[in-house]
């Protein structure tokens, strides 16, 4: 142990998955989605902790009311 807070995240770095398969992608993404929202929701309705995936919604959202704006 070297002062690490959280052993679990040493474990997955040491050993990386021999195949991606997308059913187990799927699933890891579920239970990483399920942590972040049990340990911060973000304001505005974005619960990724994730600084990524919170940037690609933001550019979505923001594409989506450009689009209905020109449309109306």
């Amino acid at each position: 142990m070297w002062g690490s807070s959280s052993p679990n995240s040493r474990d997955k770095r040491k050993s990386p998955h021999p195949q991606f398969n997308p059913i187990t992608m799927v699933k890891e993404k579920k239970e990483m989605m399920k942590r972040n929202r049990e340990l911060k929701p973000i304001e505005g309705g974005i619960k990724w902790k994730n600084k990524q995936k919170r940037i690609l919604l933001i550019v979505e959202e923001e594409v989506l009311l450009k689009t209905t704006t020109t449309f109306i």
